[in-house]
């Protein structure tokens, strides 16, 4: 009897050991949402870029700072945001002179900190609300990172996830090590485990300094099971409440739709859902805004648009009457962002800054008119360290016809594009923006290229 009860003891024990045992091997996660792979992709870089407060003072000419190390223009209008939202807070540790250069400067791309200025910076982003604006800020850049590689015909999560981290060092890192794990076969057929060998591989990683990096990305991607797992639509990790904390009525009023057709989304980020648009040439009512975002309502729809492509109507110009200045030949430069174009006009109107669709957003571009050259070619305006997804001209997550329609307009003159929308152009990596890239998109949207950008 007794060795009856130890063999039952002991199969009950062997069998709980298998269970237990089980539950130490992940779970195969069978689908997995976009929201879901961009959460978890952010933890990975940001474990191995910087903490909310981290500031590198001097990265390669110009300042990096937060979880994702912003870097130059990028860190300015991160820091620019965060004050807009909490305007005492931002006045209180910047002080006035630095403050104010945050609020008003066009550009960081040769800005460094010094150690005053870095301890000042790392104190507000550190706050709360910089926490925040740090929190959606990666989540939506990263989420761009991952929507690249969906435009190559990737569909593994797990390749999606470890491909954003490469893609944080650089597009053009991220398509090459791509490319090698391809090899002769598709995009859709490469694995993790291929990825993981050719990025390791990779002449970048010659000496080894990113091995610790890679090996931390392609663990925690098996650790979730993720390495067979497919790629579904999703917002489970999306915030369920708008960020608009920055948010000011004083850009409510309306406004005239300057895109060929303009989304509304649900939140005011690109990574949001797209629950209407706007046709060219309409009108449209803004309740508030940030100077980048404004809150919509139009045809009983209510959601956000990007301002980049509303025109405050004219009804709301309070400026005095624009002053003339006759001149036999003037060269007038005409600055946006990172661009720079000269061109000969006979005329000169300057008007003030008044004019603008909404505070503090005025540049050289907006307050001076001068002819510009049609398609004329752009040089020196694309830097891939701002490029979300090339080809995607208006920031809308999708390459389609509209942003073959918004290069050739930038290329007219009739609108201006700003840094993430330059870089996205340049479909080409050549650093010069002109009709060859319209011509890139188009051959994309008819299959005739299977990917951007042409290298």
């Amino acid at each position: 009897m007794r060795k009856k009860i130890m063999a039952v003891v002991l199969s009950c024990l062997t069998f709980l050991t298998l269970v237990f045992s089980s539950f130490a091997v992940p779970l195969r996660a069978s689908a997995v949402s976009v929201d879901e792979m961009t959460q978890v992709a952010v933890e990975i870089i940001t474990r191995n870029e910087g903490t909310y407060g981290s500031i590198n003072r001097n990265d390669n000419g110009a300042v990096s700072i937060g979880i994702l190390q912003w870097h130059a223009t990028r860190a300015l209008q991160l820091m620019r945001s965060i004050a807009n939202a909490d305007t005492a807070s931002a006045q209180s540790i910047l002080g006035s002179t630095f403050y104010n250069e945050v609020m008003t400067a066009s550009s960081w791309n040769t800005r460094t900190f010094s150690v005053a200025e870095g301890t000042a910076a790392s104190n507000l982003l550190t706050t709360s609300v910089g926490k925040s604006k740090q929190d959606a800020l990666a989540f939506s850049d990263v989420q761009g990172y991952i929507n690249a590689g969906k435009k190559y015909g990737l569909t593994n999560a797990g390749v999606l996830v470890y491909y954003a981290e490469l893609y944080n060092r650089g597009s053009g890192v991220a398509a090459r090590i791509l490319s090698a794990a391809k090899g002769s076969g598709s995009y859709a057929d490469i694995t993790l485990a291929t990825l993981h060998n050719a990025a390791l591989t990779d002449r970048g990683n010659s000496s080894g300094y990113y091995t610790s990096r890679l090996n931390d990305a392609y663990n925690t991607v098996i650790s979730l099971g993720w390495g067979d797992a497919s790629v579904t639509e999703g917002t489970s990790a999306q915030p369920s409440t708008p960020d608009t904390s920055d948010f000011s009525e004083s850009y409510a009023g309306t406004y005239t739709v300057t895109a060929s057709s303009l989304n509304i989304r649900s939140a005011p980020s690109t990574s949001a859902s797209k629950v209407g648009s706007i046709p060219n040439g309409a009108t449209v009512t803004v309740s508030s805004g940030n100077g980048s975002w404004a809150a919509v309502s139009y045809n009983g729809v209510n959601g956000y648009c990007s301002m980049d492509y509303l025109k405050a109507a004219a009804a709301q110009t309070t400026a005095p009457a624009a002053t003339t200045t006759a001149a036999t030949t003037t060269t007038t430069t005409t600055t946006t962002e990172a661009v720079t174009t000269t061109t000969t006009t006979t005329t000169t109107t300057t008007a003030a800054a008044e004019t603008t669709a909404a505070p503090s957003q005025t540049t050289t571009a907006e307050t001076t008119a001068a002819t510009v050259q049609s398609s004329v070619a752009v040089v020196g305006v694309a830097d891939p360290t701002y490029a979300s997804i090339y080809g995607d001209v208006n920031c809308d997550g999708t390459v389609d016809a509209a942003d073959a329609v918004l290069l050739q307009k930038y290329l007219n003159g009739c609108v201006f594009l700003n840094y993430t929308q330059l870089s996205n152009a340049d479909c080409q990596r050549d650093n010069v923006l002109d009709t060859t890239d319209v011509t890139v998109i188009m051959q994309y949207l008819i299959d005739n290229l299977i990917a951007l950008p042409v290298v």
